[in-house]
């Protein structure tokens, strides 16, 4: 099948078409990928048997959706000393200005006629650190949108106070907690240890109206917490979890032999898949490797996102937070002044905007692209350079997961429950 891709965020300059569809083999059958529906079957002559969709209701509501967004990196500054972290975060002690926080609200306002705004405030550090121009930023939100949906990425270790602040503002909160890890790979500064103050806080904001959900980094060193982990997040009644390997590169805090090893880290995956659907847990996991097979882009860099940094950057990807960041050069496109002004880099812009799947050549003859869509480009360029070509790393990981999901799905439909969300498993 050929399908044209004109209509996705921006159209690749190399092709107005890719061919997808072929029937591809998995362990005990075989799949078939296209936009929003996934074919299983034990062999290729009935691969209409099962197919896993994703209503075109629900994914127009998602795509027609006029809601403005904006990100804030409110600070560089952190508590917390995590063995990987991506900006090294505590190392610089960079604060926004509740100046930059105003113009960028108010540069999001002119650009749209929108009453709605999805604020998020992620890391670079701890964003409660600079708990003033959080709490500036949400309620001038609220002055000038008539609904504003909050979102914040934090490490849990708040006080009673900020505690407070999330239930009463926040719409979905992502904390990064490592389960049984936790004291190993998060310490706060000074050695000491996080983990009854992120449980306290964690249990405090799952028993509230709040959406929650945990981000888990996987080392290699504590590869072999990953089932526990969940286990004691489950006990704590959390319904979503982000499992992640660790990722450390030579912009990062910590060496790269804590990444984990690609087959260890997909066996170990799949290992706590099958133990979420043995013991019958109520959970979602996101493991980053299997989404909704669409056309668009994998995620916001490629031109979407405007993260503002603390010093009044634009960047489009939320780990590149300093101008002189390694991929700063690439993923900082725009310049904020107090005064409201942004000084933009179009070439920049553009440049990211070509970084679809469609683009990659090594990516076009895949069976999986409609899912990994190239995966993350920070990663692409820190492995390849600018030149299109997908981490090799992330690559391995993706071919090596995706078809033994999908053979589980196919045995249990179990599987797709854990995995996915708005899905529908239709037998014929």
């Amino acid at each position: 099948m050929f399908i044209p891709i004109n209509n996705v965020y921006f159209k690749p300059s190399k092709q107005d078409t890719i061919k997808i569809g072929s029937p591809f083999k998995i362990p005990n059958g075989y799949a078939r990928i296209i936009p929003n529906s996934i074919s299983l079957a034990r062999s290729r002559e009935e691969l209409s048997t099962t197919k896993l969709e994703f209503p075109n209701s629900e994914l127009k509501s998602i795509l027609d959706t006029k809601k403005a967004s904006l990100t804030l990196l409110p600070t560089l500054d952190c508590n917390l000393r995590c063995i990987y972290c991506y900006s090294k975060g505590g190392e610089n002690k960079i604060n926004m200005t509740k100046n930059i926080a105003k113009s960028a609200i108010n540069y999001i306002k002119s650009l749209s006629d929108s009453d709605s705004l999805e604020l998020g405030f992620h890391g670079g550090g701890e964003p409660l650190m600079n708990f003033n121009t959080v709490a500036f930023a949400a309620n001038y939100s609220k002055e000038i949108f008539k609904e504003v949906y909050i979102t914040l990425t934090t490490n849990g270790t708040v006080s009673k106070s900020k505690l407070e602040w999330i239930i009463d503002n926040c719409d979905m909160v992502r904390i990064s907690n490592d389960g049984l890890a936790q004291d190993i790979q998060r310490p706060i500064a000074r050695d000491k240890n996080s983990s009854q103050i992120v449980e306290n806080n964690l249990k405090s904001i799952i028993g509230s109206d709040v959406r929650s959900m945990v981000q888990c980094v996987v080392t290699e060193k504590t590869i072999s917490t990953m089932k526990d982990s969940i286990r004691y997040f489950h006990n704590l009644g959390l319904k979503y979890v982000k499992l992640e390997p660790a990722y450390v590169t030579n912009w990062t805090r910590g060496e790269q032999n804590m990444n984990p090893i690609v087959g260890t880290f997909v066996d170990t995956l799949l290992e706590t898949l099958d133990m979420i659907v043995d013991e019958n847990l109520d959970m979602k996991i996101d493991t980053g490797l299997f989404s909704r097979p669409t056309l668009g882009a994998y995620c916001g860099v490629h031109g979407s996102n405007f993260i503002v940094t603390p010093e009044g950057y634009v960047s489009s990807c939320p780990e590149v937070g300093l101008k002189n960041h390694e991929l700063a050069d690439t993923m900082i496109y725009a310049k904020l002044t107090e005064d409201g002004n942004l000084e933009s880099a179009e070439k920049k812009l553009s440049k990211l905007k070509m970084m679809h799947f469609s683009n990659y050549p090594k990516c076009s003859d895949c069976d999986l692209k409609l899912v990994c869509r190239s995966g993350c480009s920070a990663k692409n360029i820190n492995e390849k350079g600018f030149s299109y070509q997908p981490s090799e790393v992330a690559c391995k990981m993706e071919k090596l997961f995706v078809p033994e999901l999908l053979s589980r799905i196919l045995l249990n439909p179990k599987y797709a429950d854990v995995v996915m969300e708005n899905h529908k498993l239709i037998t014929y």
